[in-house]
């Protein structure tokens, strides 16, 4: 889904990958769009998010899926043991308002369509986490750290994870706010008590802060295609210099990882003429020769082709002729 949404200018995303013991990891995933890509309506929203159960007979599949997997209960007076479950009634505020359509209440959160056409019963158990939090009182001494150690779950999903360098918290574009500001738009506390005279002498005053002039040369142009900009000041007349190896010998590009290096090589390949071809790595897993229980179905090809992580090349690489490449 990045994939395709980092194609269309001005699109941004922040996620943060949560592991659980019971299962798959899940992200909580925040997209920043341009206003003509927002969903700002209920009609907008209703074709492309449904809180509804699938109808069973177009799509049985899909229906056995969140019956089996995404309905909360039950829990409340119907069910005291469960741990969602204080006083009778549960703290995640289920079950939920039925709604015959999609609004967007007053605080701009979106209350989804959800029809009461269908009842269902569920009789296989759920997994909850529950969360103790204890209190010391005056006498008693809490070791924090051997709490930690001993709460710690690191289940097989996220040590995977963790091994093959996949992200836990993504940013695109990696953009890190500097300690600068522009002329008076410099951030100012103050105290809610202090006059308005003294808050506006204090922003006046130059607390430890100092102008810093940048020259032009570090400054991208203001665009809405960023990484055009930088191809365009960092390699000026590219195709008049393309087989001139001092040119790209004293000009690079420095990326934070592979996947912001593979879109800006992609954006220079375009921008040489010729047809593009796809080279593909030869790759084979070894195997120790006293490994006796060695499954090689354990280990997909697709899914070993697919690795992106610092100090191994990817799986594929597009040239055409006349591309230069450099070699490490």
């Amino acid at each position: 889904m990045l994939t395709l949404l980092k194609h269309n200018n001005g699109f941004a995303a922040v996620y943060t990958v949560k592991f659980q013991k019971r299962g798959l990891p899940h992200a909580h995933l925040i997209l920043l769009l341009e206003p003509e890509d927002k969903l700002i309506t209920a009609a907008h929203i209703d074709k492309y998010i449904s809180a509804e159960i699938p109808d069973k007979d177009k799509d049985p599949e899909l229906y056995q899926i969140v019956t089996d997997q995404m309905i909360h209960g039950p829990c409340g007076a119907e069910r005291p043991s469960c741990p969602c479950t204080v006083n009778n009634k549960c703290t995640k505020k289920f079950p939920k308002q039925f709604n015959e359509t999609t609004f967007i209440d007053e605080s701009g959160y979106t209350i989804y369509k959800k029809e009461m056409t269908v009842v269902l019963s569920k009789n296989n158990e759920q997994i909850c986490i529950a969360i103790m939090v204890t209190v010391a009182t005056e006498n008693e001494e809490v070791d924090e750290i051997s709490n930690y150690y001993n709460c710690r779950y690191l289940s097989t999903c996220e040590a995977a994870w963790r091994i093959y360098g996949f992200d836990i918290h993504y940013r695109f574009p990696p953009v890190e706010r500097l300690p600068f500001h522009l002329p008076n738009e410099q951030s100012v506390i103050f105290d809610e008590r202090d006059s308005l005279d003294y808050t506006l002498d204090k922003a006046s005053k130059n607390d430890r802060e100092a102008n810093v002039e940048f020259p032009n040369d570090m400054l991208i142009p203001d665009s809405d295609d960023h990484i055009g900009s930088i191809i365009h000041e960092s390699y000026p007349d590219l195709l008049q210099n393309q087989y001139d190896p001092d040119y790209f010998q004293e000009r690079a590009i420095l990326a934070p990882n592979h996947e912001l290096v593979d879109m800006i090589n992609d954006r220079m390949l375009s921008l040489i003429p010729g047809d593009k071809k796809t080279y593909n790595s030869s790759d084979t897993i070894g195997v120790a020769d006293d490994d006796n229980n060695f499954d090689e179905t354990m280990y997909i090809e697709e899914f070993l082709n697919n690795l992106s992580m610092a100090g191994v090349l990817n799986h594929s690489i597009k040239l055409k002729i006349g591309t230069p490449v450099m070699y490490m």
